[in-house]
């Protein structure tokens, strides 16, 4: 597919001055997301999510976020940290990577349901 045609890669280029990862580029081409939502809707790479937030948030909304990032922080520390230790423990076995990986995001599609609107220059 061609970069022209993925509109969630147009918008990410005009709201973020940072170049993703290759591969995140290529899962925006693969995916062919029509708006930078809809990629974040269907995301489940936990690295990739944080690296948008931290262009995402700015101004009254740094508040609400470092609210909601705490709460995650105390959900996470809660349910996930038994799963990573496994994976570490398991040598990074398939299974518990997987559900590392997916209690990351559930985690981070709570802490940001919806991306911030973007903000006029």
């Amino acid at each position: 597919m061609a970069e022209e045609t993925c509109g969630a890669l147009l918008e990410l280029s005009r709201r973020v001055k940072e170049i993703p990862c290759a591969k995140a580029v290529d899962w925006l081409l693969e995916g062919g997301y029509p708006t930078l939502q809809a990629a974040w809707d269907a995301c489940q790479n936990v690295e990739w999510m944080e690296w948008l937030m931290q262009f995402m948030i700015s101004g009254p909304e740094c508040g609400r976020h470092n609210l909601m990032v705490q709460t995650a922080r105390r959900a996470y520390n809660e349910a996930v940290i038994p799963a990573r230790r496994a994976y570490f423990e398991a040598k990074c076995t398939a299974t518990a990577r997987y559900t590392y990986e997916a209690a990351m995001s559930v985690i981070m599609h709570a802490v940001m349901p919806v991306l911030p609107p973007e903000v006029p220059k």
